[in-house]
């Protein structure tokens, strides 16, 4: 993946005032998905598109570290936060698309 913006570098890396709405989109791409990762820490998934989104999230900076049944830790700008899932409604062809319930550190 190759992905150069310096207005996105600006807006987010760098902080302006639409890094809150950027954080947001962002923590849409890690949370919501049934990615895993296995031993060696890599990701594992059942839908390429899902595959493709988190790496697109941890190529930008935000990367999933951790995921279990109870809760999903992440690294956003090298902080690492902790996000406790409560509730989960998987991707349906009815749906199209994930719930994840999630309450924040």
């Amino acid at each position: 993946m190759n992905f150069q913006s310096d207005q996105f570098h600006k807006d987010f890396v760098a902080g302006s005032d639409k890094y809150e709405n950027i954080e947001m989109m962002m923590l849409g791409l890690v949370l919501n998905h049934g990615v895993i990762l296995d031993f060696k820490g890599t990701y594992l998934a059942s839908s390429p598109d899902e595959l493709s989104l988190i790496n697109a999230a941890k190529f930008l900076g935000v990367t999933m570290v951790q995921r279990d049944l109870e809760s999903i830790k992440i690294t956003i700008k090298g902080c690492e936060r902790t996000y406790k899932i409560l509730f989960v409604i998987e991707f349906n062809s009815t749906r199209k698309r994930m719930t994840t319930v999630v309450r924040t550190p």
